[in-house]
């Protein structure tokens, strides 16, 4: 999975062959090490996850606030879907502020939280965020 030796033992995770520790989920948050290292989480640390922190529906002709932990260095994307029957993911349109333009670029992580906005859409969406590639 492509986890430095280096990261692994740095993190106290040196009691097993390499594979082995690449694949434990040691702080019990279901996210294997190899996972917290490309997430940039801490692998001993429970608290420490990816994940959306908060969710706040739109104030009438407002935007949806979203805000997820992140780390900086990472790039993050947001893809959403209509119907989930169909599993169409696309990349969607954010903002970086309640007023500011949408934007399709990647998103670039701040040192523990970034917030983006979206575009409340017509239709019911399903979001996810990925690391990106």
């Amino acid at each position: 999975n492509g986890t430095p030796h280096r990261w692994l033992a740095l993190n106290g995770l040196t009691n097993d062959a390499v594979d082995v520790e690449d694949w434990k989920d040691t702080d019990g948050d279901g996210m294997a090490a190899w996972k917290e290292y490309w997430a940039g989480t801490d692998p001993t640390n429970v608290a420490s996850v990816f994940a959306i922190t908060n969710a706040v529906p739109p104030p009438p002709a407002g935007r949806v606030l979203i805000a997820f932990s992140s780390v900086s260095g990472r790039v993050y994307q947001v893809w959403c879907c209509s119907n989930l029957m169909t599993n169409v993911w696309i990349k969607t349109t954010y903002a970086t502020s309640p007023v500011t333009s949408w934007e399709s670029a990647d998103i670039t992580g701040r040192t523990v939280n970034t917030t983006i906005y979206l575009d409340p859409a017509e239709v019911r969406r399903f979001y996810r965020l990925n690391l990106a590639p």
